[in-house]
């Protein structure tokens, strides 16, 4: 929205931001997070295969597997629809 109202109205970022009541901090912002996308996926199939499991136990086989890093921060990751948990991996 910012890059668009610059380029059209040929203002720069600090003016559009201002128009919008937008943080430019915000708009310059870039996650720094790693893909966790493996990670998701093998909580997915743990949770598939051992229903009864928790989020303890699954952090456990997590842990086991070294599918965790030290520099994995807390982070929520929705294991499935079906069980509609969020899992805290530390």
């Amino acid at each position: 929205m910012v890059k668009g109202m610059c380029r059209d109205w040929m203002i720069s970022i600090r003016r559009a931001c201002g128009a919008l009541n937008f943080d430019r901090s915000t708009h310059h912002y870039t996650s720094r997070r790693a893909d966790q996308a493996g990670l998701e996926r093998r909580i997915r199939e743990i949770c598939e295969s051992r229903v009864r499991y928790g989020y303890r136990r699954v952090h456990v086989l997590l842990e086991r597997e070294g599918s965790l890093s030290a520099e994995t921060e807390p982070s929520p990751i929705l294991a499935t629809r079906t069980h509609s948990s969020v899992f805290w991996i530390a």
